[in-house]
């Protein structure tokens, strides 16, 4: 039987976390730093199980920031067309297709605002928010077969990264 120096279910949670992470057998220690973070607590506080992983993976290894550039490429190749095409005055309708899921996926990523999207492509806020707006009518994630949505879960593993926890 494991000793615990914490009480209660979130114990379990993050010393099962901690096991398919790849430690062999977390230390009461290593269970204890984690219990020290109150943000941490307080959100394990509130959530299902099957969240508490990912809030635990994502307070103790935080992803490095992702910049417009990194979402815009990453988009320029999921549709085929260029960098310089997404950032262009193109109006194909391939090439503006890509450009709206770029913001799309840049205001999803980033959080940002509409003003500092349209900085960075040389629009105007109000034509990126109309765009943000076009797109996200046309998605439907109920439907897994949308072309948008598939589209969606490409660029973000091609951005998103992937953790990979060392003990």
């Amino acid at each position: 039987m494991r000793k615990r120096i914490v009480p209660g279910p979130a114990y379990d949670v993050i010393y099962e976390f901690l096991v398919l992470c790849g430690a062999k057998d977390p230390t009461p220690d290593q269970i204890a730093n984690i219990f020290r973070n109150k943000e941490l607590m307080v959100m394990l506080s509130d959530c299902t199980s099957n969240n508490a992983y990912a809030i635990v993976e994502n307070a103790l290894y935080p992803a490095p920031p992702v910049s417009f550039r990194d979402i815009a490429q990453a988009t320029a190749s999921a549709f085929e067309v260029k960098l310089v095409d997404i950032l262009g005055k193109s109006q194909q309708r391939h090439v503006v297709l890509a450009r709206d899921m770029a913001i799309y996926m840049i205001k999803f990523c980033q959080g940002s605002n509409y003003s500092e999207i349209a900085r960075y492509l040389g629009r105007s806020r109000s034509s990126v928010s109309r765009s943000h707006n076009k797109l996200v009518e046309k998605m439907d994630f109920n439907e897994p077969e949308n072309f948008l949505v598939g589209k969606t879960f490409e660029i973000s593993a091609n951005v998103l990264p992937t953790r990979r926890l060392v003990f």
